[in-house]
């Protein structure tokens, strides 16, 4: 993911990176991650298709668990970015 993409602002990248040193920030992480639990487990014990109603579909639940994937991957990605960063602090 090139997380620059979607974080414009370098500092904002950097703080993400720092996550989990963040309370509120592992919190939220925390959260999300039984969010994905939570749907991961319908999907894998109790999967089915609801034209009727999408939200209990699996390719709906699927998507989530996939946004829920991502949220998840963010501050690892900033600190990927941080890493590659050369000491002026500028992307190489």
């Amino acid at each position: 993911m090139n997380i620059a993409k979607h974080l414009k602002d370098s500092t904002l990248i950097t703080e993400l990176a720092g996550a989990a040193k963040i309370r509120s920030a592992r919190a939220i992480l925390a959260a999300v991650e039984s969010l994905r639990e939570e749907k991961r487990e319908i999907i894998e014990n109790h999967p089915q298709r609801n034209d009727q109603d999408l939200t209990k579909d699996w390719v709906y639940i699927s998507g989530m668990i996939r946004a829920f994937n991502i949220v998840l991957s963010l501050p690892e990605e900033a600190q990927k970015y941080c890493d590659g960063l050369p000491e002026t602090g500028e992307p190489k």
